[in-house]
């Protein structure tokens, strides 16, 4: 499959699924997957066997949309990312994102918050007990240095 095939099969199967905006983004990083792999000496051919096909990355496209907020959202194939966020855009090879909206986010905010007071707490048992012998024995030598 060549590139003009890839990019019109992905084209035609997000028609009516996202927005006309999510559609233009989509291609325009295609195409510059597309251009930067022949750059590196890739032919089209192997550049869209290595992308995989375009039906499956337009479902993955589709179902991604349907489940953000339309802020953000995030396309992975194999460890890379294909970014959008409102108004700007954001590509990334090599990169990850974790969309945590509404309760998720919440909850993981919670729970890092719970491990740090906890982590705060343990380190206080350790440490308040210690403290008080070493404050007497600090308060001792500088009384007996204070005397000479």
């Amino acid at each position: 499959m060549r590139k003009a095939e890839f990019i019109e099969t992905l084209e035609k199967r997000l028609e009516g699924e996202v927005s006309d905006r999510e559609i233009e983004s989509s291609v325009r990083y295609y195409d510059k997957y597309f251009e930067e792999a022949k750059r590196n000496g890739q032919s089209e051919e192997e550049i869209a066997q290595e992308l995989g096909s375009p039906l499956l990355i337009a479902k993955t496209i589709i179902d991604t949309s349907r489940g953000g907020t339309g802020e953000e959202q995030a396309y992975f194939r194999e460890g890379e990312l294909y970014e959008t966020e409102e108004p700007r855009q954001r590509e990334d090879i090599r990169g990850y994102h974790v969309d945590l909206e509404g309760w998720k986010a919440k909850a993981v905010l919670i729970g890092a918050l719970l491990l740090i007071i906890l982590l705060i707490v343990t380190v206080l048992r350790i440490l308040i007990p210690l403290a008080v012998p070493i404050a007497v024995i600090l308060v001792l030598i500088y009384h007996f240095k204070r005397r000479r």
